[in-house]
């Protein structure tokens, strides 16, 4: 059975920000002008030789305000105990196989 080619679009839906979006939310965000000339200079710069944005340089343009960077830390402890707590709570994972089995062929690099 062939598989079906899925886009971007297919797996993730995002509303348009545009003033006729369906969603509240983005019909909002599109009448702050800002944001739309920040998203088209993104837009433009991800597509740009050597377009992409170091962590860094995001932090200089647009640095946390110190409630944010709490918030981001709280969001991240919290994270970080729930992983702890799954793995606690999870079995172990059956030990992997080693070796080949009996009848199967071996693949040679070549």
């Amino acid at each position: 059975m062939a598989r079906k080619k899925t886009s971007a679009t297919d797996i993730a839906r995002i509303a348009p920000l545009t003033p006729d979006s369906p969603d509240a939310e983005a019909r909002e965000m599109a009448g702050s002008k800002a944001l739309m000339a920040l998203l088209a200079e993104s837009s433009h710069r991800a597509v740009a030789p050597g377009g992409s944005v170091t962590a860094e340089e995001l932090d200089r343009r647009r640095p946390l305000t110190p409630e944010e960077r709490a918030e981001a830390e709280a969001l991240l402890d919290a994270l970080e105990r729930e992983e702890l707590e799954e793995k606690q709570t999870s079995p172990p994972a059956a030990p992997a196989r080693r070796g080949r089995r009996e009848g199967r062929p071996v693949a040679m690099p070549g």
